[in-house]
């Protein structure tokens, strides 16, 4: 019995040594695929030009003296204009993401110079590549009236102050 159990177990052995395979045997075949992501980002960069016009506002007044000789007295008259009566501000964007650009005037008190601000308010868009001189801007523009009393020298006073604020 040993035998047979021993012939049997050999017999097995030898068969499954024998059985021969082929790849084409076994079915059908996969395609391996390699894929590529690009995973881009842009960090905001903020590059804003704010280009200050000449805020510098002259007022000459001219007194003309004439003499009047029925009276011995000098008759005056006196005439006033400023040297310009406005300038700008311009923003200009260079960043590479849209900025919220606004203006706005703070007129001192007690000088008699009016001032004021028209314009300068919008949102700019982002640069574009290869365009600089395209650029998005906008522009205030300061005006300047009235006759300023004594407490404007020939040094020069502030009448206003221009605030630009960039978002």
């Amino acid at each position: 019995m040993k035998r047979i159990i021993t012939l049997l177990m050999v017999l097995a052995m030898v068969m499954s040594l024998s059985v021969t395979a082929f790849a084409s045997d076994l079915g059908e075949s996969k395609d391996v695929t390699a894929k590529y992501e690009k995973n881009e980002s842009e960090q905001p960069i903020y590059n804003v030009d704010v280009n200050w016009g000449d805020l510098t506002f002259t007022y000459t007044e001219t007194v003309e003296k004439v003499w009047n000789p029925d009276t011995h007295t000098y008759e005056t008259t006196t005439t006033g204009s400023w040297d310009k009566t406005e300038s700008t501000v311009t923003v200009t964007n260079h960043s590479n993401v849209s900025v919220a650009v606004s203006m706005s005037v703070t007129p001192a008190q007690g000088t008699g110079v009016d001032v004021s601000l028209t314009g300068g308010n919008a949102t700019l868009a982002a640069g574009e590549v290869g365009n600089v001189d395209g650029a998005a801007s906008v522009t205030g523009t300061v005006k300047v009236s009235g006759k300023p009393n004594s407490t404007v020298t020939e040094d020069g006073i502030k009448v206003a102050s221009i605030i630009v604020t960039i978002q």
